[in-house]
């Protein structure tokens, strides 16, 4: 297991392997699972990495570190198997564990991103206003606030888009 821990095993496979036999020993061995997360993404198993992560994330007892693995099970799920609500709904998960500062702040942009890829434009407004609740970079919320009225614009809320554009223009011409 030393060997297999400070990655001196040449047989990927065999590593994993191991690891699996572990876990179902101890399957919350948080080391054996970052491992194993490892092992996986440097073969390209992208969905055992999801499944590593998934796993990891219901044993770390850490709210932050549980939500930092959520949110990095999402991208693996938004980039490498192309699954969009599943990646929406894991953010969610991870919203729901830490709901303030950076770390909800980079899964609320990371929802954004997938709502994207839906061309729904009432969940990305809910995306974009839950993200603009947490922003406090000026730049980044002055954008959000752009978009947002992009979109009622879009939705035939003229007024609406023209008053939040003045307003916006207002704080800083």
């Amino acid at each position: 297991l030393a060997e297999l821990r400070s990655g001196h095993l040449e047989d990927p496979g065999g590593a994993i392997r191991a690891l699996e036999d572990l876990l179902g020993l101890r399957p919350a061995d948080v080391a054996a699972l970052e491992s194993l997360v490892e092992l996986r993404a440097d073969v390209g198993d992208h969905r055992g990495v999801a499944d590593a992560l998934s796993r990891l994330a219901e044993v770390q007892t850490e709210d932050e570190a549980s939500a930092a693995t959520l949110r990095r099970l999402a991208e693996v799920q938004l980039d490498d198997l192309d699954e969009i609500e599943p990646a929406i709904e894991t953010l969610q998960r991870a919203l729901s564990v830490v709901g303030q500062g950076d770390g909800a702040r980079e899964a609320c942009r990371l929802r954004v991103r997938a709502v994207r890829k839906l061309d729904d434009d009432e969940r990305l407004s809910e995306a974009l206003e839950a993200w603009r609740r947490l922003e406090n970079e000026p730049s980044q919320l002055r954008k959000l606030r752009i978009e947002l009225a992009g979109i009622a614009e879009r939705q035939g809320d003229v007024q609406g888009a023209l008053q939040a554009l003045e307003e916006i223009i207002a704080e800083a011409p």
